[in-house]
Protein backbone atom coordinates (compact mmCIF):
# COMPACT_ATOMS: atom_id res chain seq x y z
CA UNK A 1 0.00 0.00 0.00
CA UNK A 2 1.11 4.00 -0.72
CA UNK A 3 0.10 6.79 1.41
CA UNK A 4 -2.11 9.19 -0.56
CA UNK A 5 -2.00 11.64 2.64
CA UNK A 6 -0.23 11.82 5.89
CA UNK A 7 -2.27 11.66 9.16
CA UNK A 8 -1.20 15.62 9.54
CA UNK A 9 -3.19 15.89 5.98
CA UNK A 10 -6.09 14.29 6.97
CA UNK A 11 -6.63 15.63 10.14
CA UNK A 12 -6.49 19.10 8.03
CA UNK A 13 -9.18 18.01 5.83
CA UNK A 14 -11.24 17.12 8.49
CA UNK A 15 -11.05 20.13 10.32
CA UNK A 16 -11.31 22.18 7.00
CA UNK A 17 -14.47 20.22 5.59
CA UNK A 18 -17.55 21.91 6.92
CA UNK A 19 -19.43 19.08 5.09
CA UNK A 20 -18.07 16.08 6.22
CA UNK A 21 -20.79 15.00 8.22
CA UNK A 22 -23.68 12.76 7.13
CA UNK A 23 -25.55 13.32 10.66
CA UNK A 24 -23.30 15.44 13.40
CA UNK A 25 -25.00 13.76 16.17
CA UNK A 26 -24.67 15.75 20.11
CA UNK A 27 -22.44 14.42 22.82
CA UNK A 28 -25.63 12.92 23.85
CA UNK A 29 -26.34 10.79 20.66
CA UNK A 30 -29.18 13.10 18.94
CA UNK A 31 -28.79 14.23 16.07
CA UNK A 32 -27.73 17.67 15.41
CA UNK A 33 -28.61 20.32 13.06
CA UNK A 34 -25.76 20.87 11.65
CA UNK A 35 -26.41 23.25 8.51
CA UNK A 36 -23.67 21.55 6.73
CA UNK A 37 -24.35 18.15 7.24
CA UNK A 38 -26.38 15.85 4.64
CA UNK A 39 -29.28 15.42 7.14
CA UNK A 40 -29.53 19.12 7.19
CA UNK A 41 -29.64 19.59 3.73
CA UNK A 42 -31.54 16.87 2.77
CA UNK A 43 -34.19 17.96 5.58
CA UNK A 44 -34.65 21.23 4.03
CA UNK A 45 -36.80 19.47 1.18
CA UNK A 46 -35.33 21.40 -1.94
CA UNK A 47 -32.61 20.61 -4.58
CA UNK A 48 -29.50 19.02 -2.05
CA UNK A 49 -26.40 21.45 -3.04
CA UNK A 50 -23.24 19.38 -3.29
CA UNK A 51 -19.72 21.00 -2.74
CA UNK A 52 -16.93 20.57 -4.62
CA UNK A 53 -13.77 22.49 -4.81
CA UNK A 54 -13.31 23.94 -8.59
CA UNK A 55 -9.87 23.40 -9.76
CA UNK A 56 -9.99 25.73 -12.41
CA UNK A 57 -12.52 29.03 -13.53
CA UNK A 58 -13.49 29.36 -17.28
CA UNK A 59 -14.55 33.00 -18.48
CA UNK A 60 -17.92 34.37 -19.08
CA UNK A 61 -18.55 33.83 -23.06
CA UNK A 62 -16.07 30.82 -23.45
CA UNK A 63 -16.68 27.96 -26.08
CA UNK A 64 -17.76 24.94 -24.38
CA UNK A 65 -18.24 21.40 -26.04
CA UNK A 66 -20.80 19.20 -24.52
CA UNK A 67 -20.57 15.14 -24.75
CA UNK A 68 -23.38 13.39 -23.25
CA UNK A 69 -27.14 11.58 -23.13
CA UNK A 70 -29.87 13.84 -23.00
CA UNK A 71 -28.94 15.22 -19.26
CA UNK A 72 -25.92 16.64 -21.30
CA UNK A 73 -28.84 18.74 -23.89
CA UNK A 74 -30.66 20.26 -20.58
CA UNK A 75 -26.98 20.83 -19.53
CA UNK A 76 -26.09 22.63 -22.79
CA UNK A 77 -29.47 24.67 -22.68
CA UNK A 78 -28.94 26.35 -19.50
CA UNK A 79 -25.01 27.34 -20.28
CA UNK A 80 -25.90 28.73 -23.96
CA UNK A 81 -28.71 31.03 -21.89
CA UNK A 82 -25.70 32.12 -19.10
CA UNK A 83 -23.86 33.67 -22.61
CA UNK A 84 -21.54 31.11 -23.00
CA UNK A 85 -20.87 29.70 -27.14
CA UNK A 86 -22.14 26.11 -27.30
CA UNK A 87 -20.94 24.42 -30.85
CA UNK A 88 -23.73 21.42 -29.83
CA UNK A 89 -26.96 23.75 -29.31
CA UNK A 90 -26.03 25.84 -32.15
CA UNK A 91 -26.29 23.21 -34.91
CA UNK A 92 -28.89 22.60 -37.12
CA UNK A 93 -30.23 19.36 -37.54
CA UNK A 94 -33.33 18.60 -39.66
CA UNK A 95 -36.15 16.49 -37.27
CA UNK A 96 -36.51 14.29 -40.49
CA UNK A 97 -33.58 11.95 -39.80
CA UNK A 98 -35.03 10.96 -36.51
CA UNK A 99 -37.16 7.90 -35.90
CA UNK A 100 -40.38 9.14 -34.04
CA UNK A 101 -40.33 12.60 -32.11
CA UNK A 102 -37.24 13.60 -30.04
CA UNK A 103 -37.45 16.29 -27.68
CA UNK A 104 -34.43 18.16 -28.62
CA UNK A 105 -33.74 19.23 -31.90
CA UNK A 106 -29.66 17.60 -31.84
CA UNK A 107 -30.92 14.59 -29.99
CA UNK A 108 -28.87 12.91 -33.11
CA UNK A 109 -25.83 13.88 -30.46
CA UNK A 110 -26.81 12.02 -27.75
CA UNK A 111 -23.51 9.57 -26.44
CA UNK A 112 -24.42 7.02 -23.78
CA UNK A 113 -20.90 4.67 -23.22
CA UNK A 114 -17.88 6.10 -22.55
CA UNK A 115 -16.03 4.55 -26.23
CA UNK A 116 -18.60 6.45 -28.16
CA UNK A 117 -17.88 9.23 -26.12
CA UNK A 118 -13.86 8.77 -26.73
CA UNK A 119 -14.70 8.17 -30.23
CA UNK A 120 -16.22 11.56 -30.71
CA UNK A 121 -13.31 13.51 -29.17
CA UNK A 122 -11.25 11.10 -31.64
CA UNK A 123 -12.83 12.16 -34.68
CA UNK A 124 -13.01 15.70 -33.94
CA UNK A 125 -9.10 15.29 -33.32
CA UNK A 126 -7.96 13.11 -36.20
CA UNK A 127 -9.70 13.51 -39.62
CA UNK A 128 -10.58 9.11 -40.11
CA UNK A 129 -11.09 8.27 -43.23
CA UNK A 130 -13.45 5.85 -42.23
CA UNK A 131 -16.92 7.12 -41.48
CA UNK A 132 -17.97 4.30 -40.10
CA UNK A 133 -21.36 3.34 -41.42
CA UNK A 134 -23.12 0.42 -41.69
CA UNK A 135 -25.21 -0.85 -44.88
CA UNK A 136 -27.97 -3.01 -43.97
CA UNK A 137 -30.09 -3.17 -47.22
CA UNK A 138 -29.30 -2.19 -50.49
CA UNK A 139 -29.36 1.40 -50.17
CA UNK A 140 -29.67 1.42 -47.21
CA UNK A 141 -27.57 2.99 -44.40
CA UNK A 142 -27.02 3.97 -40.50
CA UNK A 143 -24.38 5.73 -38.82
CA UNK A 144 -23.88 4.01 -35.38
CA UNK A 145 -22.23 6.80 -33.59
CA UNK A 146 -25.63 8.43 -33.92
CA UNK A 147 -28.56 8.48 -32.01
CA UNK A 148 -32.26 7.63 -32.53
CA UNK A 149 -32.02 8.59 -36.82
CA UNK A 150 -33.52 6.26 -39.34
CA UNK A 151 -31.61 4.77 -41.97
CA UNK A 152 -31.08 6.53 -45.08
CA UNK A 153 -29.49 6.75 -48.06
CA UNK A 154 -25.52 6.55 -48.57
CA UNK A 155 -25.79 10.47 -50.01
CA UNK A 156 -27.80 11.23 -46.73
CA UNK A 157 -25.82 9.62 -44.10
CA UNK A 158 -22.66 10.44 -45.63
CA UNK A 159 -23.81 14.58 -45.36
CA UNK A 160 -25.12 13.92 -41.70
CA UNK A 161 -21.68 11.89 -40.51
CA UNK A 162 -19.57 15.44 -42.17
CA UNK A 163 -21.81 17.35 -40.08
CA UNK A 164 -20.88 15.65 -36.95
CA UNK A 165 -17.40 15.42 -37.61
CA UNK A 166 -17.00 19.17 -38.42
CA UNK A 167 -18.90 19.71 -35.20
CA UNK A 168 -16.75 17.27 -33.29
CA UNK A 169 -13.97 19.34 -34.23
CA UNK A 170 -14.66 21.96 -32.18
CA UNK A 171 -13.44 20.17 -29.22
CA UNK A 172 -9.52 21.37 -30.49
CA UNK A 173 -10.26 24.81 -29.92
CA UNK A 174 -12.83 24.76 -26.86
CA UNK A 175 -12.03 26.66 -23.68
CA UNK A 176 -14.00 23.25 -21.61
CA UNK A 177 -15.39 19.99 -22.53
CA UNK A 178 -18.41 18.67 -20.22
CA UNK A 179 -18.69 15.10 -21.05
CA UNK A 180 -21.75 13.44 -18.92
CA UNK A 181 -21.52 9.88 -18.32
CA UNK A 182 -24.26 7.47 -18.80
CA UNK A 183 -24.22 3.88 -18.90
CA UNK A 184 -21.61 1.35 -19.40
CA UNK A 185 -23.71 -1.34 -21.30
CA UNK A 186 -22.25 -1.30 -24.80
CA UNK A 187 -22.68 -2.93 -28.08
CA UNK A 188 -19.93 -3.48 -30.47
CA UNK A 189 -18.76 -4.83 -34.12
CA UNK A 190 -16.56 -7.88 -33.52
CA UNK A 191 -14.78 -7.40 -36.90
CA UNK A 192 -13.82 -4.07 -37.00
CA UNK A 193 -13.70 -3.32 -32.70
CA UNK A 194 -15.66 -0.30 -33.15
CA UNK A 195 -18.12 0.27 -30.17
CA UNK A 196 -21.55 1.29 -31.20
CA UNK A 197 -23.47 4.37 -29.35
CA UNK A 198 -26.36 2.16 -28.76
CA UNK A 199 -28.26 -0.69 -30.51
CA UNK A 200 -30.39 -0.62 -33.31
CA UNK A 201 -32.31 -3.49 -34.27
CA UNK A 202 -33.45 -2.61 -36.90
CA UNK A 203 -29.72 -1.91 -38.75
CA UNK A 204 -27.75 -4.07 -37.55
CA UNK A 205 -30.50 -7.61 -38.54
CA UNK A 206 -27.75 -8.62 -41.13
CA UNK A 207 -24.68 -8.12 -38.90
CA UNK A 208 -25.90 -9.89 -35.90
CA UNK A 209 -22.91 -12.76 -36.23
CA UNK A 210 -20.68 -9.47 -35.78
CA UNK A 211 -22.57 -7.79 -32.72
CA UNK A 212 -21.67 -8.36 -29.37
CA UNK A 213 -22.22 -6.66 -26.20
CA UNK A 214 -20.04 -6.03 -22.82
CA UNK A 215 -20.80 -4.55 -19.90
CA UNK A 216 -17.92 -2.05 -19.17
CA UNK A 217 -15.78 -2.25 -15.91
CA UNK A 218 -14.06 0.75 -14.34
CA UNK A 219 -10.75 -0.20 -15.79
CA UNK A 220 -12.23 -0.08 -19.41
CA UNK A 221 -13.80 3.35 -19.12
CA UNK A 222 -10.73 4.89 -17.56
CA UNK A 223 -8.33 3.58 -19.76
CA UNK A 224 -10.51 4.71 -22.85
CA UNK A 225 -11.61 8.25 -21.43
CA UNK A 226 -7.91 8.62 -20.39
CA UNK A 227 -6.19 7.91 -23.87
CA UNK A 228 -8.82 9.94 -25.62
CA UNK A 229 -8.07 13.01 -23.02
CA UNK A 230 -4.37 12.60 -23.45
CA UNK A 231 -4.90 13.40 -27.14
CA UNK A 232 -6.72 16.12 -26.50
CA UNK A 233 -4.96 17.93 -23.76
CA UNK A 234 -1.79 17.57 -26.74
CA UNK A 235 -3.39 19.03 -29.62
CA UNK A 236 -5.55 21.48 -26.90
CA UNK A 237 -3.03 22.14 -23.98
CA UNK A 238 -4.94 25.21 -22.57
CA UNK A 239 -8.38 22.92 -22.51
CA UNK A 240 -10.28 22.20 -19.46
CA UNK A 241 -12.72 18.90 -18.65
CA UNK A 242 -15.60 18.81 -16.38
CA UNK A 243 -16.66 15.14 -16.04
CA UNK A 244 -20.29 14.49 -14.59
CA UNK A 245 -22.35 11.46 -14.34
CA UNK A 246 -25.89 11.05 -15.62
CA UNK A 247 -28.46 10.85 -12.87
CA UNK A 248 -31.01 10.08 -15.73
CA UNK A 249 -31.14 5.92 -15.52
CA UNK A 250 -30.92 3.34 -18.25
CA UNK A 251 -33.85 2.95 -20.83
CA UNK A 252 -33.70 -0.57 -20.17
CA UNK A 253 -30.88 -3.66 -19.19
CA UNK A 254 -29.94 -5.88 -22.02
CA UNK A 255 -28.23 -7.83 -18.57
CA UNK A 256 -30.18 -10.71 -16.76
CA UNK A 257 -30.54 -8.31 -13.79
CA UNK A 258 -33.37 -6.43 -12.35
CA UNK A 259 -32.75 -2.54 -14.14
CA UNK A 260 -32.27 -1.02 -10.39
CA UNK A 261 -29.10 -3.78 -9.59
CA UNK A 262 -27.74 -2.89 -13.39
CA UNK A 263 -28.41 0.64 -13.29
CA UNK A 264 -26.69 1.19 -10.00
CA UNK A 265 -23.46 -1.14 -11.33
CA UNK A 266 -23.53 1.29 -13.90
CA UNK A 267 -23.48 4.66 -12.45
CA UNK A 268 -20.88 3.43 -9.48
CA UNK A 269 -18.65 2.00 -12.24
CA UNK A 270 -19.04 5.92 -14.34
CA UNK A 271 -18.48 7.72 -10.93
CA UNK A 272 -15.59 6.00 -9.72
CA UNK A 273 -14.08 5.94 -13.24
CA UNK A 274 -14.53 10.01 -13.28
CA UNK A 275 -12.81 10.18 -9.59
CA UNK A 276 -9.72 8.23 -11.41
CA UNK A 277 -9.65 10.44 -14.63
CA UNK A 278 -9.85 13.93 -11.93
CA UNK A 279 -6.79 11.50 -10.10
CA UNK A 280 -4.61 11.47 -13.30
CA UNK A 281 -5.41 14.83 -15.03
CA UNK A 282 -4.52 18.31 -13.56
CA UNK A 283 -7.02 19.50 -15.95
CA UNK A 284 -9.84 17.50 -15.12
CA UNK A 285 -12.40 18.00 -12.88
CA UNK A 286 -15.65 16.17 -11.37
CA UNK A 287 -18.19 18.29 -10.86
CA UNK A 288 -21.30 16.57 -8.53
CA UNK A 289 -24.31 16.93 -10.44
CA UNK A 290 -25.31 13.11 -10.09
CA UNK A 291 -25.07 13.48 -5.94
CA UNK A 292 -26.86 16.61 -5.99
CA UNK A 293 -29.88 15.35 -8.21
CA UNK A 294 -30.22 11.80 -6.85
CA UNK A 295 -30.56 12.91 -3.01
CA UNK A 296 -32.78 15.15 -3.81
CA UNK A 297 -36.60 14.77 -3.09
CA UNK A 298 -37.88 12.26 -5.57
CA UNK A 299 -41.00 14.13 -6.22
CA UNK A 300 -39.96 17.32 -7.24
CA UNK A 301 -37.10 16.31 -9.35
CA UNK A 302 -37.92 13.25 -11.84
CA UNK A 303 -40.86 14.01 -14.71
CA UNK A 304 -43.58 11.59 -14.53
CA UNK A 305 -41.43 9.17 -16.57
CA UNK A 306 -39.23 8.75 -13.63
CA UNK A 307 -36.58 9.09 -16.05
CA UNK A 308 -35.87 12.66 -17.05
CA UNK A 309 -34.98 15.42 -14.33
CA UNK A 310 -37.23 18.41 -14.20
CA UNK A 311 -36.02 21.75 -15.81
CA UNK A 312 -36.28 23.92 -12.99
CA UNK A 313 -33.80 20.96 -10.65
CA UNK A 314 -31.61 21.10 -14.09
CA UNK A 315 -31.39 25.18 -14.19
CA UNK A 316 -30.21 24.76 -9.92
CA UNK A 317 -27.66 22.63 -10.30
CA UNK A 318 -26.10 24.21 -13.60
CA UNK A 319 -26.72 27.79 -11.10
CA UNK A 320 -24.32 25.88 -8.88
CA UNK A 321 -22.10 24.58 -11.69
CA UNK A 322 -21.58 28.49 -12.94
CA UNK A 323 -21.31 29.92 -9.02
CA UNK A 324 -18.30 27.86 -8.80
CA UNK A 325 -17.00 27.88 -12.45
CA UNK A 326 -17.44 30.81 -14.14
CA UNK A 327 -14.52 34.18 -13.53
CA UNK A 328 -16.71 37.46 -14.09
Amino acid sequence: MHPEHTYMDVVKFRKENLHRYWCNYSSHGVAGDDPGSARHRIALGDVVIVENQPRFKIHKGATIYTIGSCFARNVERSLKRQGFRVPTAEIEIDKDIYIGHTVFHNTVLNKYNAHSMATEILRGLEASPDPGLVEVDPGQWYDPQTSYTRLMALEEVSALRNKLDELARNVANSDLVVMTLGLTETWFDTSSKVAFNGLNVVAIKHRRATTAFFNATVAQVFEVLADALEKLIGRNPEVKVVVTVSPVPMAQTFTNLDVFTANTYSKAVLRVAAQMLTARFPFVDYFPSYEMVMNSPRAMTWADDQVHVAPPVVEQVISAFASRYIDV
